[in-house]
């Protein structure tokens, strides 16, 4: 992963509504999916095809 295109995620836009909403609070549920990620990177590791290196940087960027 390249530290130079890193993200920081948020939910500022999170279901925004082009002209009449910049964001709204219900934009939580499209964070709903974000608890899968953990368990996906335990279940890659299992893979020889995902790399040490890769999953410790997942590591970085999701506590």
């Amino acid at each position: 992963m390249d530290t130079k295109l890193r993200m920081n995620p948020h939910l500022n836009f999170a279901q925004a509504v082009p002209g009449v909403s910049p964001g709204r609070g219900i934009g939580i549920i499209d964070a709903l999916h974000l608890i899968e990620i953990p368990a996906s990177v335990k279940a890659l590791e299992r893979s020889p095809a995902f790399s040490t290196g890769l999953a410790q940087d997942l590591r970085g960027v999701v506590p």
